[in-house]
């Protein structure tokens, strides 16, 4: 990585101030679509009524002789059906949340009374690189 400017202050005891600049650039917030169910939406009475109805509560006693496999494919395709009545998949955009730069541990100022001879060092953000 190329150091754009470099300048190096004036002395405070035997520390030199270094003031320079990289060519960083912000990364780009990339949009990720999900596809989820609007659960709030989802009429619970309405739904109770149609699965009463359906073939999983019907007529327990045809589901006697059915198999573990069978079940599950009638179970899932019974619930799928009813799901997708009742509370539709929809496909929505979610924006990744905002960061915060933070800088790192050992760039952050030292609190005051440091015994370990650290010179505290001040971090400032101009507008443009938040």
């Amino acid at each position: 990585m190329d150091v754009l400017s470099l300048r190096v202050g004036g002395m405070i005891s035997d520390h030199a101030l270094i003031c320079f600049v990289l060519p960083l650039t912000k990364p780009s917030d990339k949009v990720q679509w999900v596809t989820c169910r609007a659960w709030r939406r989802l009429s619970r009475d309405a739904f109770a009524s149609d699965l009463e109805a359906s073939e999983l509560c019907a007529d327990l006693d045809a589901l006697a002789d059915t198999s573990a496999d069978d079940m599950v494919q009638l179970y899932r395709g019974v619930l799928t059906a009813l799901l997708d009545k009742h509370c539709p998949a929809v496909t929505v955009r979610r924006r990744p949340k905002k960061t915060t730069a933070v800088p790192p541990v050992d760039v952050q100022e030292q609190p005051r009374g440091a015994s370990d001879g650290a010179v505290p060092v001040q971090i400032s953000w101009s507008g443009t690189e938040r």
